[in-house]
């Protein structure tokens, strides 16, 4: 019902089966039955996440994202050795779904101006395989700005991101 930003990430897992992964607005008609997050979070964008088979057929697809603003890139999307998608990415958002171990459980600040891709506050997420569950979820920021901009896991399971700071606290 509404638009998918165009830069959005691909990924394809050890099995073939493709995620995309891009920054919607649309707040009907994108997510399957069973998913994580059936219902648009609100605010001008949340993050929506798919899953097609490697013969192309929709195996899943849910939203994330809180009250305010998620965005994404390019390269803002890994899949692990179980093909869990983590997704890291920015958000404005207050209540941006975090699980009960989180690093951080709490939005700490954004940029007001001046900050370009580093405005908001980084997320970092990680959904199940069948896109049921958020197994691990973080916001990652201090009191200003930040931008994460790339993800990446290695064999054992660890997650590395980078990305830039406006923030001397973090």
């Amino acid at each position: 019902s509404g638009n998918e930003a165009g830069e959005g990430t691909i990924r394809v897992d050890s099995s073939g089966d493709v995620y995309v992964m891009a920054a919607t607005n649309s707040q009907t008609g994108l997510a399957t039955a069973g998913v994580y997050q059936q219902q648009f979070g609100g605010g001008i964008n949340d993050l929506y996440l798919a899953k097609l088979s490697s013969s192309g057929n929709l195996l899943w697809a849910t939203y994330l994202g809180g009250n305010n603003t998620e965005g994404v890139e390019t390269h803002h999307l890994a899949i692990d050795m179980q093909g869990n998608p983590v997704v890291a990415a920015q958000s404005s958002s207050t209540n941006y779904p975090v699980t009960s171990n989180a690093y951080q459980k709490v939005l700490n600040g954004i940029c007001s101006a001046g900050c370009g891709n580093y405005g908001k506050e980084g997320v970092i997420s990680k959904i199940s395989a069948d896109g049921k569950q958020l197994l691990a979820s973080t916001y990652y920021g201090g009191s200003n700005g930040e931008g994460v901009q790339g993800v990446s896991i290695d064999l054992q399971n660890r997650v590395y991101i980078t990305g830039g700071t406006y923030s001397s606290n973090l």
